[in-house]
Order: structure tokens, then C-alpha cells, then sequence
């Protein structure tokens, strides 16, 4: 028997093509030039917005920024070292010293919530 799924989706429009992204296959995001990069298990997809606003626009409590440049997804979380956050794909991103404690709670009571 399948079950469909009933994903949260975000929509990227561009001129030349429309993306339909599940949310939660979102692993993180990071600022490159004038374009946020959601970064997928498959592939990355350059929004052409702020990170900020990004964020906003998700607007869903699994997103965290931890330094300027790098929005991550909670639920992609694997673990918190020092300053770093690596995700269950192994990738390695800095979180940034002056809210590595406040990143260091959010990820905990998060994990306490949700796993």
C-alpha cells in the first residue's frame, strides 16, 4: 500500500524555470554573491535572495542560522562540536563564536523536542 506524503514545498521561480523543493530536504543554505544556495542531498539550487529573507520566507522553526552566511536545517543536525555543526551527510559548518552557546541550546532543545 503506498501512503503519499504531504510535504511542506518551497517555490523557486526564476526566468527560465520553476522548483518545487520539499522543505525538509532542505540540509542548509549559505549566502554566495547575490544568491542564498539551498543545498539538497542531490544538488544545490541558488535562490536569488537575501539569506535573511530566505529565512523568513520558510519561515519554520527547524531553521537556524548559526553564522551570516550559513542558515542550517535542525532535523539535519548529526552533532554540535566546539564551534562547528555537522550535518548527518558528514559536512562540516561553523557556527559562529559569538552565538555558539545560544546555537549550542537551540540545537539541544530542539533535539529534546522533536528526536
Amino acid at each position: 500500500l503506498l501512503s503519499w506524503k504531504v510535504k511542506e514545498c518551497y517555490v523557486v521561480e526564476t526566468p527560465r524555470q520553476i522548483i518545487k523543493v520539499a522543505v525538509s530536504d532542505i540540509l542548509y543554505i549559505y549566502k554566495k554573491q547575490k544568491y542564498s544556495v539551498m543545498v539538497l542531498e542531490d544538488g544545490e539550487i541558488p535562490v536569488r535572495k537575501a539569506l535573511g529573507q530566505l529565512k523568513e520566507e520558510l519561515d519554520r522553526e527547524e531553521f537556524l542560522m548559526i553564522e551570516r552566511g550559513y542558515v542550517i536545517n535542525l532535523y539535519h543536525v548529526w552533532k554540535m562540536e566546539g564551534t562547528s555543526v555537522v550535518l548527518d551527510n558528514k559536512t562540516v559548518l561553523p557556527v559562529s563564536q559569538n552565538h555558539a552557546k545560544e546555537v549550542r541550546e537551540t540545537i539541544t532543545g530542539f533535539f529534546r523536542r522533536h528526536l
